[in-house]
């Protein structure tokens, strides 16, 4: 009578492992279609269908659409606002820190097609929608924390004397929100990475003053001060009395 053979179990990939990918791939399928259809138009079975998987697959690492556009909003949040702290610290200077968060911004955008789109609609989507408000830290994702590391920022840079002494910290830090944050924007809707990286340059370059020539800005000056004194010459000529 012949043996029974016991068969071994192939050898593979733990089932940790496995475990990991499938949950990237269901992390970086819903920032796609969260980025390009929104949250309302965004179905749990897109997003398994984008990952491959099917959607009762989805529901063991998610119990619902919300838990799931939250939890990868926090942890792409977190990824850039590390990114960008840790950057920030190998710097001494203001203009140095903020160059070197909007060079990161620039790679991050070529390295992830869809996440400044993702990131940049957020805000929108937290404010819109009443279940998010359900969740007491859910509109302050919306933030990232960005702005927080950009007061610290501006407030040591203040207390150095880099800004000049009349400027108001928080007006330059809602300043610099609204400039990066169109940045982007940009990256996220026009997808043109050499762009977005160009366009970064050209922000660089004002921060160092080195955007405009300052042989231009004299040039312009001097014409527009001696445009306005001929003007006041003009108008302050006195009439003469009819003889």
């Amino acid at each position: 009578m012949a043996r029974s053979v016991k068969k071994q179990p192939r050898l593979g990939r733990p089932p940790s492992v496995l475990s990991a990918d499938t949950r990237r791939r269901i992390a970086d399928a819903a920032e796609k279609c969260f980025a390009l259809n929104g949250y309302d138009k965004t179905t749990n079975k897109d997003i398994a269908d984008e990952a491959g998987l099917t959607s009762g697959a989805l529901y063991h690492y998610f119990d619902s659409k919300q838990s799931l556009y939250l939890t990868i909003l926090a942890e792409r949040q977190q990824m850039v606002l590390a990114r960008f702290t840790d950057l920030a610290a190998t710097e001494s200077h203001v203009i140095d820190k903020l160059c070197a968060i909007v060079d990161s911004a620039a790679d991050l955008n070529a390295e992830h097609e869809y996440m400044a789109r993702f990131l940049t609609t957020a805000p929108v989507e937290i404010t819109r929608h009443e279940e998010f408000h359900e969740d007491p830290i859910g509109p302050l994702r919306a933030s990232g924390g960005f702005g927080d590391l950009l007061s610290d920022i501006v407030q040591e840079g203040h207390a150095r004397g880099e800004f000049a002494p009349q400027t108001e910290p928080a007006d330059i830090v809602n300043m610099l929100l609204a400039v990066i944050g169109g940045l982007a924007q940009f990256a996220g809707f026009i997808q043109d990475p050499p762009a977005h990286r160009r366009l970064v340059d050209a922000f660089k370059q004002i921060l160092r003053g080195t955007l405009i020539s300052t042989g231009s800005v004299r040039r312009t000056s001097l014409a527009a001060a001696t445009k306005r004194n001929g003007h006041r010459g003009a108008t302050a000529r006195p009439k003469h009395a009819a003889g």
